[in-house]
Order: C-alpha cells, then structure tokens, then sequence
C-alpha cells in the first residue's frame, strides 16, 4: 500500500511540475535552450501561470532569437514578476531590435530607478541614445559612473560608441583603446577599435598589436 502510494504522489501534478522545472533549468544553464523550451511547456499544461516557467521561457527564446516568442513571455513573467529586473532588460534590447525607442527607453528606465549602476542597463541606454541631447544625457551618465567600472571593457565601449555618434573621433578612439587595455582578450574591444583607427590618420600605427599581428603583409 506504501508503495502504492509512493507511486501515486510521483504521478501527481506537483511531482510532474518540479520534475518539468528541474530539467528545463538543467538544460537552460547548458545552454540546451530547445530542450528547456519543451520541459518549460511542459510545466505550463500543468501551471498555466507559472512566474518560473514563463519568465524562463522568454529568456530561452531569447538566448535561441526567437524575439516574438520570447516577448510575449517576456511581457507576461513582467506582470508576474515585477520587481525582477532582468526582464524590463530583455524586454529594451527587443524594443531596440525592433526600433521601439520609447518602449525600451521605459523599460531601461525601470531598472536604472532601482539600480542606477545597473551596466546592462546603462550600456543599453547608450544604444538608445539617438539625439544629440539624448547622446550628451548618456555620456554624462556614463562619466558619473566610470570610477565604478574602471575596469569593464563594455562601459569603455558604449561611451566610445556614444562619442562616435558625435562625431568625435578622437574621443572614441580614447575609450576604445581603454577597453583593449582593460580587457586585452575581449574580440569585442580590439575589432571596434581597429574600426576607428581607420577613420582617423596614422590608423596602422595605434591599431592594437594582436591586430597588427594579424594583418596581411605587403610584399
């Protein structure tokens, strides 16, 4: 009869539910983003409003570049999950994707109210920064936060890009190389940095030297 029993409750609705939870966060942290996506669904035909499940499901078809797929989930976990802060994030990167500056200007809003140093955050806030004043508001945010991320490439990246769109080269080429000496590994920080030493004279000469090393020689 225990046995009997023991069986029942591995059968039941709840038992099934954490079982479809467990494999998809396995997967989902293996980057098995197909399989967490099933196991994810799963849960939901027992738990149609699951917070976990659908706010794991936006992130899963995200991470695959389904962004139709992950906003609708992204916008309901939002609902359910209001003070999570990685979804108004997902959420602005989709609206930048699809040329909703206001939304994701909202969304990045949200978080900085919380976090005011968030770099997700702020780094996606210089990406929506079009205009000449919203591109002046950005860099002013970024130098207030610079002492705290001395030593993040991505901030010295965003601030350069943020120079670029006003036209100061010089200025971009500085936060540029700052990222390369920062992170000397990043691909990110030497291939945006290259880009700009093209555009500005004696580019061969400050282009990074893993890059130097790389370019083709002239017989």
């Amino acid at each position: 009869m225990l046995l009997t029993m023991a069986g029942a409750c591995a059968r039941s609705p709840e038992a099934k539910k954490a079982r479809y939870l467990e494999r998809g966060d396995r997967y989902f942290k293996q980057e098995q983003y197909r399989d967490a996506v099933i196991e994810y669904r799963n849960t939901l035909r027992i738990d149609g409003n699951n917070a976990h499940a659908i706010r794991q499901l936006g992130f899963a078809y995200y991470q695959l570049g389904q962004f139709g797929q992950s906003f609708r989930f992204l916008l309901k976990a939002e609902e359910l999950e209001p003070e999570n802060t990685d979804i108004p994030l997902k959420l602005a990167t989709v609206y930048l994707l699809g040329g909703r500056l206001e939304d994701a200007r909202g969304q990045i809003d949200r978080v900085l109210q919380r976090e005011p140093k968030n770099l997700e955050a702020l780094v996606l806030l210089g990406g929506a920064a079009i205009t000449p004043v919203e591109v002046d508001a950005a860099i002013q945010r970024f130098q207030g936060v610079l002492a705290d991320y001395q030593n993040k490439a991505r901030l010295h990246l965003a601030l350069g890009s943020l120079y670029a769109r006003k036209q100061n080269l010089a200025a971009a080429e500085r936060e540029y190389q700052t990222a390369v000496a920062r992170e000397p590994d990043s691909v990110e920080a030497h291939v945006t940095f290259s880009r700009t030493c093209r555009l500005t004279p004696n580019a061969s000469s400050r282009r990074p030297r893993v890059l130097r090393q790389l370019a083709p020689r002239r017989s």
